[in-house]
């Protein structure tokens, strides 16, 4: 008897019809379900008139125990499919797929896992945004406490140009007044993305310099991710302008032992010092 396959299943965002065919057969024809919300998933099932009264469906969420899915290695040794879903989008983006994956890996359960994937909000939002960008970075749900919030502003200006981060609706206009107030770490452009692909989407755009009184009118409701943009910012494979400006120093042919133990410094993020004497001790070598 073959083994069965663990499949993750993403849902669409907003709109039904963009169900992909696999997800579409794998919701009519499964038995095994595991999901993050047991109503919302019903919800959908009954939205494509799928019949789930002979369906087995358990939740699995982030607070979930190793008890809850432990039973997942017999099925897939009895041939079964089993089965996982969000409540909408990929189930391992900022969702409780990645811990579904890794209790399975405590549980010594080795099975091979499908994907079966559809609409993501993080390329929609890139697409409806216009954002000119050759590479993004995607951060997750942007950071709540103050430290966080500059330490994620001053990673996003100093390694790349274009980044997304999901955000609540309750906590939207907090965290757009503090982008908008963040002085020199504020993205050039700001777009807000909301309700992705629902009736109601729509795109607002923020700049450099508006006044934070412009975020509060955006109608804290529905699902929203932020596209931040910082147009004037330095990029050279991901090295910030200091690197870069050393870099030109010992190129130019200022090229001391000082000069380079400081660039090495700033690359591997150590001290000076420690750098220059594993330096000189290892040049001597030679």
């Amino acid at each position: 008897m073959n083994e069965g396959k663990v499949y993750y299943l993403t849902l669409p965002i907003g709109n039904l019809k963009d169900i992909s065919f696999n997800v579409l057969d794998s919701l009519r024809e499964g038995t095994y379900f595991y999901v993050e919300d047991t109503r919302t998933f019903k919800s959908v099932l009954r939205l494509y008139e799928i019949d789930y009264s002979k369906k087995i469906i358990k939740s699995f969420h982030d607070q979930s125990l190793q008890s809850s899915i432990s039973d997942i290695p017999s099925l897939i040794k009895s041939g079964h499919n089993v089965y996982y879903c969000s409540e909408a989008g990929s189930p391992v983006v900022s969702d409780p797929g990645v811990s579904f994956l890794k209790i399975l890996d405590k549980i010594e359960c080795d099975v091979e896992v499908i994907s079966y994937g559809g609409v993501c909000s993080i390329i929609s939002a890139l697409e409806v945004s216009k954002v000119s960008f050759s590479k993004f970075m995607f951060h997750g749900f942007f950071p709540r406490d103050k430290a966080s919030k500059f330490k994620a502003l001053e990673l996003a200006k100093g390694v790349s140009k274009t980044h997304v981060f999901f955000e609540s609706p309750h906590r939207v206009h907090k965290t757009l007044n503090f982008l908008l107030t963040s002085e020199s770490l504020c993205p050039d452009e700001i777009y807000v993305c909301r309700e992705l692909t629902k009736k109601f989407q729509e795109v607002i755009k923020l700049k450099v310099g508006d006044n934070p009184s412009k975020a509060e009118s955006i109608k804290a409701k529905g699902e929203f991710v932020l596209v931040l943009n910082y147009l004037g910012s330095e990029e050279l494979f991901g090295l910030d302008k200091s690197i870069i400006n050393t870099a030109e120093e010992i190129l130019n042919g200022n090229s001391k032992p000082k000069m380079i133990a400081k660039l090495l410094a700033k690359i591997t993020n150590r001290p000076v010092k420690d750098v220059y004497v594993s330096l000189e001790k290892n040049l001597k070598k030679y």
